[in-house]
């Protein structure tokens, strides 16, 4: 089984200063972790390189001093026919996740994909009716 520390982290195709790593899983999906290096300028964190205008990476690593303070990574899983998978929220990536609950995910697609989206399918279904103001049943 493939977990976040079998994922090896390179510069980031499009975007200065971030890194990104992919991961085949066992079952045939692909996960994509992606986080931006942010630094400490004494009041705030800043991302040094602009980036992509269009491609926002949500997850970041925070540097204080050298040192890691915070890390969280953008999380985009897509299946065997490289379709983005749909998991939580209707915008299809994972948005500042902390490497426990990448684990979490990286399992239970492993294990059994099917329960996986019925859960998640569920999920996104409540927070859609919830946005509505509808009861969801």
């Amino acid at each position: 089984m493939k977990l976040f520390k079998d994922i090896i982290f390179k510069k980031h195709p499009l975007i200065e200063d971030a890194e990104q790593g992919n991961l085949l899983l066992d079952n045939g999906y692909e996960a994509v972790i992606s986080f931006n290096k942010r630094y400490f300028n004494g009041e705030d964190f800043i991302h040094k390189g602009e980036g992509h205008e269009y491609l926002p990476i949500l997850g970041n690593i925070d540097y204080k001093d050298k040192e890691v303070v915070n890390e969280t990574y953008q999380l985009m899983i897509f299946d065997e026919e490289d379709e983005f998978f749909v998991f939580e929220h209707p915008f299809q990536v994972g948005k500042f996740y902390k490497s426990d609950q990448i684990n979490s995910v990286l399992k239970n697609i492993q294990l059994d994909i099917n329960a996986f989206n019925e859960k998640n399918t569920e999920s996104i279904r409540k927070k859609v009716f919830d946005y509505l103001g509808i009861t969801y049943e």
